[in-house]
């Protein structure tokens, strides 16, 4: 007992996981606040997800309290209008989650992105059109992992923390979830969204607009700011001076 102690420690130590939760378990809010408060500082935050809901809309992630905090944000979120979303939906139809719902928890990622660009925040949003595999966040020295099962939904996945190992970062899975986030960032086919006229910006590799198009199925006015008034909306100030 105390040998397999010792090789479960020893486990944990080379894979620098210092967190795991099963799907089906409630989750320790002790050991997840600890994380969460020490990423309370965090300048910026990487997010590559489907819909992005349960990490930023959803008041029982116990992340989504961070975002406001941070000066940048980088977020991928699956093209609702591509194949692999289609694809995903029909294999999760025996779950009752349809493209409603998909399109749904979308505009709401998007409306609180949106808000905290409003801010003033360095908030950038891209969408991918390929078969989800990792669900990561990136925090500061943490990265949360879940995998995309195919034909189930992510929050029902299993969920891992993986730390940076400062005095030996090539150790652990840290790196290689950062770097699985920073390579599907980089790579140039992937549009940015434009929270100003919501519109998808596709460049070409040397990093040059080449052309826009609208960001289907989703419902503007629901992440759309109120629009401002003209002056000669404004009710006539009649005092004379």
């Amino acid at each position: 007992m105390a040998w397999d102690g010792r090789h479960m420690f020893t486990a944990a130590r080379l894979t620098s996981l210092v967190y795991a939760r099963d799907a089906g378990t409630a989750p320790s809010h002790w050991k997840a606040r600890q994380l969460v408060k020490r990423s309370s500082a965090v300048r910026d935050v990487f997010v590559l997800t489907l819909t992005g809901f349960d990490t930023f809309v959803e008041r029982n992630s116990p992340l989504n309290g961070l975002f406001a905090t941070a000066y940048e944000i980088r977020d991928m979120l699956l093209n609702p209008a591509c194949e692999a979303s289609m694809k995903r939906v029909d294999a999760m139809s025996a779950q009752d989650v349809g493209l409603q719902s998909l399109l749904k928890e979308i505009t709401a990622s998007i409306a609180y992105l949106a808000s905290l660009h409003r801010t003033g925040k360095r908030v950038s949003l891209k969408f991918y059109e390929h078969e989800p595999v990792w669900k990561v966040v990136v925090l500061g020295d943490h990265v949360w992992v879940q995998h995309c099962h195919h034909g189930f939904e992510v929050k029902r996945q299993p969920e891992y923390v993986f730390a940076l190992q400062n005095n030996a970062p090539r150790q652990g899975f840290f790196v290689p979830f950062y770097m699985y986030f920073l390579n599907h960032w980089n790579e140039t086919h992937h549009p940015e969204y434009d929270f100003d006229t919501h519109e998808l910006i596709y460049r070409d590799k040397a990093g040059n607009e080449t052309r826009r198009a609208p960001l289907h199925g989703l419902d503007r006015s629901a992440y759309s700011p109120p629009p401002q008034r003209r002056a000669a909306d404004h009710p006539r100030n009649t005092v004379s001076l």
